[in-house]
């Protein structure tokens, strides 16, 4: 090709997100591919940190399933996990603390904190209770079997228990934690059959006021809002039905502010939504495709979990592959919508509290707990390839000669650099190395080694790039080869420049 004369063409960084959905010739110039180990923020791309081991636990029955946050009366930041033998609990800094307290055998439990307690069930085991000092088993009547209550939640200072693999809800007294439960009975007002999954609650504005809906979702999908006191009131009454896809598992929902999400075979939908539009608008609509594909491959398989970090505006779905030692997160940034996916954190449980994210890993002799975010290095290699972009116009013959990235880190590091061209795959050859300049504070000791502090990194690096009308970037690191090819985790890309040369139009 003979070139008339080379061009500067600069895209942002991709914090339109994760795009597994459009085709790939008008995608937005502002999505990515694949966008891995990265998190989008609202101007600018940050490499995530695979977090640091707080404290450990040797494996006597399984990895540590469940991880809840408990609200103590006296105010303490506290969080509870288990095993198939044993609750711990966890301080804030994701250290355990006292003495295990032995259960039934059950490893997943479902909890809710009320009246200064927090109640576990299972479906399998007797219910437990802590109420920050006594661990107990506290007892129901009317219910004929209470290891069968499978499911906990609260509404307007009562407990509610879904019976497992029934149409039946059990709820209890006026901020009573233990005592007479009473049946209530939705197999004559479910349509499509099947059995109640999970129940919550989601308040919302209507034409009469703000107004709390307790919710019913089934494995069929269908979902059931109700308002009043209780079922045994005479203002409670039906306010709602709707049909979402199948919930992926007991764990697929979360509070989400004021409103209730679940994550279904179809995507993750907003209940309030639903309510007031009567059909499911997914939030994962983005990544259709490759939700879709995790959703149909690993359709029930425990280890599905919906989770909100409030402090780090995420929105996290534990999608697993082989759960609990294989396991991939698709993350939504809360306050622009944009997704991509974290992977070697083999999350078995997730847990907010005290402002922090943490989750447990299964290793081969330990139980740990991590903190995310936390540590010097991301999880796995990052990758981010962004949209085929026509670089001004798409009817002109173009070679990219060079491409830089605009780094932002403490320090360099090498990574594979590459330049698809016209939506062809390409193998990862061109290893570069970004630098950084250098800076020593004032007032140091004359010879102290330079600094090196944050900063663009200014360098293009050459690029072996076909000819053609659309182009992209890929990068990729080798963490395997450890040292300067682990990238400094917090290091965040704001915008990547191409210089290309022009030919004749097709």
């Amino acid at each position: 090709m003979q070139p008339d004369k080379s061009q500067p063409f600069v895209i942002p960084a991709p914090v339109g997100g994760w795009n597994a959905r459009d085709p790939l010739p008008v995608m937005d110039p502002k999505d990515a591919l694949t966008l891995d180990n990265v998190f989008p923020e609202a101007n600018l791309c940050r490499i995530i940190g695979r977090g640091i081991t707080t404290d450990s636990v040797a494996v006597t029955d399984g990895a540590l399933q469940t991880f809840v946050e408990y609200f103590p009366p006296d105010g303490t930041d506290l969080a509870i996990v288990a095993d198939g033998d044993n609750f711990r609990l966890v301080t804030a800094g994701g250290t355990f603390t006292g003495s295990p307290r032995a259960h039934g055998g059950a490893a997943r439990w479902e909890s809710v904190n009320f009246n200064g307690s927090i109640i576990f069930v299972s479906g399998v085991c007797a219910p437990e209770a802590y109420n920050g000092t006594t661990w107990s088993n506290p007892s129901y009547t009317g219910v004929p079997d209470p290891t069968k209550l499978s499911h906990v939640d609260a509404y307007k200072s009562r407990l509610y228990f879904v019976q497992s693999n029934s149409q039946k809800i059990w709820y209890g007294g006026v901020r009573a934690i233990s005592g007479a439960l009473t049946e209530y009975d939705v197999a004559g007002i479910m349509r499509r059959g099947g059995n109640v999954v999970f129940a919550g609650s989601l308040t919302k504005d209507t034409r009469n006021g703000v107004t709390d809906f307790f919710v019913i979702v089934t494995n069929q999908g269908e979902v059931l809002f109700f308002t009043g006191d209780n079922p045994g009131a005479t203002n409670w009454q039906i306010a709602g039905r709707a049909y979402i896809g199948a919930p992926m598992g007991k764990r697929a929902f979360c509070a989400f502010k004021s409103d209730m999400l679940v994550a279904t075979t179809d995507g993750i939908v907003s209940l309030s939504n639903v309510l007031e539009t009567g059909e499911p608008e997914y939030l994962t609509t983005k990544i259709q495709n490759a939700y879709n594909l995790a959703a149909t491959s690993a359709s029930g398989t425990d280890g599905w979990e919906l989770k909100y970090w409030p402090s780090g505006h995420m929105l996290i779905l534990n999608v697993p592959q082989s759960y609990p030692t294989d396991v991939h997160q698709y993350v939504m940034n809360t306050f622009t919508g944009a997704w991509c996916r974290f992977k070697g954190i083999q999350a078995a449980a997730l847990c907010t509290f005290g402002n922090k994210l943490f989750y447990t890993v299964r290793g081969s002799s330990e139980n740990s707990i991590v903190e995310f975010g936390n540590g010097p290095q991301p999880p796995a290699d990052i990758e981010i390839q962004s949209a085929f972009l026509p670089l001004g116009d798409e009817f002109r013959i173009k070679q990219v000669k060079r491409i830089r990235p605009y780094w932002n880190g403490p320090r360099g590091f090498r990574y594979y650099l590459e330049c698809p061209t016209d939506f062809e795959e390409v193998r990862l050859n061109n290893l570069v190395r970004t630098t950084n300049a250098g800076s020593t504070p004032w007032g140091s000791p004359w010879g102290s080694p330079w600094a090196l502090g944050p900063r663009t990194n200014p360098a293009f690096y050459s690029v072996d790039c076909k000819t053609g009308t659309f182009f992209s970037y890929r990068i990729k690191t080798a963490q395997a080869n450890g040292g300067d090819y682990i990238p400094p985790a917090g290091t965040t890309l704001s915008a990547v420049s191409f210089i290309f040369e022009t030919g004749g139009i097709i």
